[in-house]
């Protein structure tokens, strides 16, 4: 996925997977549709270059190391930018999960 800058993920799609945009560095932005109610760990990893990630709905998402979790730590998802910072760095190897 070298070439790749900017993704939309189709309205529809439920999950991200584990790995999914691996090394796809030159990745600056990401829509994630409503429909996304999962995203795998590491999906973003080593996404460097990630800088907006748009959440259509920004509302109920958590974070948890354990993938059968149904509460984890509740995420305010406020600007693209912190969106992208959280992805791939704070909350990179975490489940992404949204009630």
């Amino acid at each position: 996925c070298y070439d790749l800058a900017s993704v939309v993920i189709p309205d529809g799609v439920i999950s991200i997977g584990y790995w999914a945009f691996y090394y796809c560095e030159n990745l600056t932005s990401i829509t994630i549709p409503e429909s996304v109610t999962f995203i795998n760990y590491s999906a973003f990893y080593e996404c460097d270059g990630l800088k907006s990630v748009i959440f259509e709905n920004l509302n109920g998402w958590y974070v948890s190391k354990d993938i059968e979790a149904v509460s984890g730590k509740n995420l305010t998802l406020t600007s693209s930018s912190a969106n992208a910072t959280y992805i791939t760095t704070t909350y990179r190897d975490y489940y992404w999960k949204r009630s």
